[in-house]
């Protein structure tokens, strides 16, 4: 009985995962343009730990304004990553990071093809991203070996 639970429970878990990380799966093949830093912003806030989900952390998100053209039309983007944006325990370190987003500075923009509004600067997951990915993978092998 354990076993079949144990698989179903791997197999939404893996569902779910891959729905949350559907836009770095697909900005694989995003074109990129060149994007110009209009503004840099620390914003205090509060978010789910990744490691422990019951507790809320607070913190500071780190926001950075860039300008992209695409088919001539100028958009602005604030979207850092696929999953998640810059979030640091202290404002000291979210402009610590900031600092590498000097304003009118030169970046590289990911833009989805059929949405150019749909952008991200960096496609890399986190451990915390990849973390669901294993814990439902590791269900599914429990739930097939106890079959």
């Amino acid at each position: 009985m354990l076993g079949p639970f144990a698989l179903f429970c791997g197999v939404i878990i893996l569902i779910g995962w891959v729905f949350l990380i559907r836009d770095w799966i697909a900005s694989t093949n995003w074109s990129t343009v060149r994007g110009t830093v209009r503004g840099v912003d620390v914003v205090a806030a509060q978010r789910t730990d990744p490691y422990r989900p019951w507790q809320q952390m607070d913190g500071f998100h780190a926001i950075i304004r860039y300008a992209y053209e695409v088919d001539a039309q100028t958009y602005v983007g604030e979207r850092f990553s696929a999953t998640r944006s810059p979030f640091f325990a202290t404002e000291a370190d979210a402009n610590t990071f900031l600092q590498r987003f000097p304003l009118h500075s030169h970046l590289t923009v990911r833009v989805d093809p059929s949405n150019p509004k749909q952008t991200v600067l960096q496609r890399q997951l986190s451990a915390a991203d990849a973390l669901p990915g294993y814990l439902g993978m590791g269900c599914m092998m429990v739930g097939l070996l106890l079959l």
